[in-house]
């Protein structure tokens, strides 16, 4: 009987979508320079069984905005997020705000950091 519990438990999570990211990111760093809005792309990663869905993409501030190009990836797939900041809209440069993704990941929320530096 254990053995049969343990055995569901783990090919339940399995089937799982995890989000990752690409490698080395643990946060967003921005130079604003002269522009306006600035943009990032980073890749994003299901680690999981399952197929991983995005959800939506929040800034802490209405100066940012989060969107995906894949919102549905297949198991060890990857799509792109995309991140775009309105320097015009800060009080100050530089800033921290922050981006959170929502998904069907079992650790979902992820948020993100976002430095934004002159």
């Amino acid at each position: 009987m254990l053995i049969l519990t343990f055995a569901s438990m783990n090919a339940q999570s399995k089937s799982e979508p995890k989000l990752r990211l690409e490698s080395g990111i643990d946060k967003l760093v921005f130079y604003a320079g002269n522009q306006q809005f600035i943009t990032k792309e980073v890749r994003f990663f299901n680690k999981g069984g399952g197929v991983l869905t995005i959800d939506s993409v929040v800034a802490s501030c209405s100066c940012g905005n989060g969107r995906t190009l894949l919102g549905n990836v297949e198991p060890l797939g990857f799509g792109k997020l995309f991140f775009t900041i309105n320097v015009k809209e800060l009080a100050n440069v530089p800033s921290i705000l922050y981006f959170t993704i929502y998904s069907n990941s079992k650790d979902s929320p992820l948020k993100l950091r976002a430095e934004i530096l002159p």
